[in-house]
């Protein structure tokens, strides 16, 4: 083949891959097997992602009280736990409590909790 062909074609394979690579990953399947949107009493919002081996991940958007921010929100901050055993009986009985068996996430408030959830939760964060 000649030159003036080859280098089309292969760009073209080129852009294809990464089409195919982006379309793969934003389809990509979350990794967790619940999600708890919580607002807490002082407007912290936390997102808890709930891995299938009971590992969390939290997202936390903390209200900045400085003249600068008022009322906004920091940078959110992420975090992952590696809860130990009583940690993740205690994140059991809360989503055995929480969870239906058919939902995936919720959103939630502290006004929503019994205060022995508020608790566990409170503890787990």
């Amino acid at each position: 083949m000649k030159k003036e062909i080859v280098f089309p074609l292969i760009s073209i394979f080129l852009l294809i891959g990464l089409i195919v690579s982006v379309i793969i990953i934003y389809n990509k399947q979350d990794d967790y097997i619940y999600k708890i949107n919580y607002s807490d009493n002082s407007e912290n919002k936390y997102e808890i992602f709930i891995q299938e081996d009971y590992t969390m991940r939290v997202k936390s958007m903390v209200e900045c009280h400085n003249d600068k921010c008022q009322g906004n929100y920091d940078e959110p901050i992420i975090t992952q736990y590696n809860l130990n055993e009583f940690e993740k009986e205690n994140l059991k009985i809360l989503i055995k409590k929480l969870f239906k068996e058919t939902e995936k996430e919720i959103t939630i408030t502290s006004f929503d909790l019994s205060e022995e959830d508020l608790i566990i939760l409170n503890n787990l964060l």
